[in-house]
């Protein structure tokens, strides 16, 4: 990236600050108790926006993801946001052999803790409570489920190996 493109991405980010858009967002008005319905609308926007958002339609299809899937959308905001930072892409999330065993060794350690429980949600937020993960516990159950770790920790936690 050119120090000009950097300068231009920090610019646009100051000038959504002043907008201050947050006070006036249309998620304000849906469901707080549905976070999916703001996403719903965000997603319904673009499909029917304008040439920018048709923009937005063909980088999610050239790059493989699906528009419609959250999780999607946290990948591409991710790794823009590390090419915008001059951040190798995908440097921080590289799941090793070493921090995969620690993962699994972690969730069947805190799975184990009293009460027991093999609900990965439940040891997703006791690894983030206990154990300080930097993830949130729904990132840490979609990297467990990622990664094929689910089964195994259940029956490690099961079975007390």
């Amino acid at each position: 990236m050119s120090k000009n493109y950097q300068k231009l991405w920090k610019d646009q980010i100051r000038g959504l600050a002043r907008k201050n858009m947050a006070r006036r967002s249309l998620a304000r008005e849906i469901n707080r108790d549905d976070p999916g319905s703001a996403f719903d609308l965000v997603v319904t926007l673009i499909e029917d926006g304008d040439e920018d958002d048709q923009v937005l339609l063909r980088t999610f299809r050239d790059a493989k993801l699906n528009v419609n899937d959250p999780f999607h959308w946290w990948q591409l905001l991710h790794d823009l946001i590390m090419i915008h930072t001059d951040r190798p892409v995908g440097a921080s999330r590289i799941w090793t052999p070493e921090k995969i065993k620690k993962l699994e060794r972690d969730s069947v350690t805190v799975g184990r803790h009293h009460p027991p429980t093999i609900s990965i949600a439940e040891v997703c937020k006791r690894l983030k409570s206990e154990l300080r993960y930097e993830q949130t516990p729904q990132n840490l159950q979609f990297i467990i489920s990622r990664l094929g770790l689910t089964d195994r920790i259940k029956e490690k936690i099961r079975h007390r190996k």
